[in-house]
């Protein structure tokens, strides 16, 4: 039998390593450890004393979890920041890296619609998503990608490395106004005393693909959308007399109605009598 708790004698003559205790060097600072092993033949007893010597083993750095962040498109926060954390069980310094798409170690990392930077002496990890950035415009409602990268820690020799870890960024889609707002076949003028008079055809994009509808406003309610063809049109009971009006404003809507929040674009226009 042993007297010492880290070993125990197994198959009846082995001493062995228990399971669930690791022999650590930076803990025992090499120290040798003395155990008696003890020999019954149910008779006589025998005693020895063996001595251990903890071996030093250059082991790697150790990185710690890295944790990463959502952002939402036009949602005016698109910086991100977090710090590394690493140690090495020899007590080495460290310097922090990111591996880039060939396999370098860099510490910036840019495409079209982000940029990371990380410090390699403190491990502060900076994200920033360009949002204006096409492919970030055009994700829409409940759409996203994920942004990810690998990150190190490094002894600053370079000859040891800790385990790779994984940051990811998912970037979603939010809805987006309707745009580009237009008044196709535009006509710019129009003949006194007609009514029913087509002043042309609207038309928006919209990033989200939802149904957009068409309003008009106009001081004196003579205008009309046809939802049909989504044409701009003189209410076929309304005209106007040159004598009283020779210049008639008004202004076009477009909306996506999502939900019971509405995106607008507008558009002024006139036209002359």
């Amino acid at each position: 039998r042993s007297d010492g708790p880290e070993f125990e004698i197994v198959s009846g003559n082995q001493l062995k390593l228990k399971d669930d205790i690791a022999a650590d060097y930076d803990v025992t600072g090499g120290a040798t450890k003395q155990i008696k092993i003890t020999a019954n033949d149910g008779t006589d007893l025998t005693t020895t004393t063996l001595n251990i010597t903890v071996n030093n083993v250059n082991e790697q750095p150790i990185l710690a979890p890295a944790v990463g962040s959502s952002i939402i498109e036009d949602s005016g926060d698109y910086l991100y920041s977090t710090t590394l954390l690493a140690a090495d069980p020899e007590g080495s310094d460290l310097v922090y890296r990111i591996i880039d798409g060939s396999g370098q170690f860099v510490n910036s990392v840019q495409n079209s619609f982000s940029q990371v930077s990380l410090d390699p002496q403190t491990g502060l990890l900076s994200y920033e998503l360009f949002n204006e950035a096409e492919s970030v415009q055009n994700l829409g409602h409940g759409n996203f990608f994920v942004d990810s990268y690998i990150v190190l820690a490094e002894t600053k020799d370079g000859l040891e490395q800790s385990n790779q870890r994984d940051i990811s960024f998912s970037i979603y889609g939010s809805n987006d106004a309707p745009k580009n707002l237009q008044l196709l076949d535009y006509i710019n003028s129009i003949d006194e005393n007609l009514s029913g008079v087509t002043l042309g055809r609207l038309q928006a994009t919209d990033a989200d693909q939802d149904p957009l509808t068409y309003s008009v406003s106009d001081p004196n309610d003579y205008l009309f959308i046809n939802e049909t063809d989504q044409t701009l049109r003189l209410k076929p009971t309304a005209f106007f007399d040159f004598e009283t009006v020779t210049e008639y404003s008004y202004m076009l809507t477009v909306t996506d109605g999502f939900r019971s929040e509405e995106h607008t674009s507008e558009l002024q226009s006139q036209f002359r009598i």
